[in-house]
């Protein structure tokens, strides 16, 4: 005789179970969540770099008497990708000496364009009858447009300092059409300062950056001079929509779930 519990005494097959609720919840989730994905854009707005020129320049002179010594170097590029140079001269004649330096770096990505740039310089002379003169400068400009229409922010350090300078300053353009001024700003001191705005497609956007230092030591009663300007800027575009990543999210909720049931 078969005992109770033996296999031969069991069903051949198990009565269908009732659909786990589990399952509702988790396709609600995942259909919401690719809802709101589908609202925001696959990609971010994207920057499209038309022109682009960098320069970086400097000049030195010394005088005493008769005597005199210069030196100057430059170098200019037009990239719209990423740039570094940098150039120095320097002159000196019996006491008189002048130097100068100027550099600069920057960087252009689909979402941000960033900009760093420095001029450095100092002027001695020992008296009446010698003269020191120095001139730095780097610039960079940068014309673009955007695929789609954003907002920016913009991060802007200016910094300048003289003592006896003539023209040192420290400046930062945005422009549209190239003549349209979005923002402008020329300084003889320092300043931070965040920018807001919107781009539209179509248009063709500027950027313009500037840090000059001219001194000249030989004016009566001027016997050096000192000085210094740069910018350090950076512009950035904003990430995918919030919808996109909300969307996203949930889809992840729905399918974690799912593992879960």
């Amino acid at each position: 005789m078969l005992q109770a519990d033996s296999e031969y005494a069991r069903p051949l097959a198990r009565p269908l179970s009732r659909p786990r609720k589990g399952w509702l919840r988790t396709a609600v989730l995942a259909a919401v969540g690719l809802l709101l994905a589908g609202t925001g854009p696959a990609v971010a707005v994207q920057i499209i770099p038309l022109s682009g020129r960098q320069v970086v320049s400097v000049d030195a002179a010394a005088t005493f008497g008769p005597q005199t010594d210069s030196a100057n170097d430059s170098l200019e590029s037009l990239t719209t990708a990423a740039f570094f140079g940098s150039v120095m001269a320097s002159a000196a004649t019996n006491g008189s000496a002048g130097s100068a330096f100027a550099s600069q770096s920057s960087e252009v990505t689909p979402t941000s364009i960033r900009g760093f740039g420095s001029s450095t310089g100092a002027a001695v002379h020992p008296g009446a009858g010698a003269s020191a003169d120095v001139d730095g400068e780097t610039l960079y400009r940068l014309e673009f447009q955007v695929d789609l229409p954003s907002s920016f922010q913009i991060d802007l350090h200016l910094t300048v300092a003289n003592d006896s300078a003539s023209d040192t300053r420290a400046s930062f353009t945005l422009f549209e059409n190239g003549v349209g001024m979005l923002f402008d700003r020329d300084l003889s001191g320092n300043e931070d300062q965040v920018i807001f705005g919107a781009f539209s497609p179509g248009v063709v956007y500027g950027i313009e950056a500037l840090a000059h230092t001219r001194l000249f030591s030989g004016s009566p009663g001027v016997t050096s001079a000192a000085g210094s300007s740069g910018f350090d800027f950076t512009l950035v575009l904003p990430e995918p929509t919030s919808a996109l990543l909300v969307g996203l999210g949930i889809l992840g909720l729905g399918l974690a779930g799912h593992r879960r049931a």
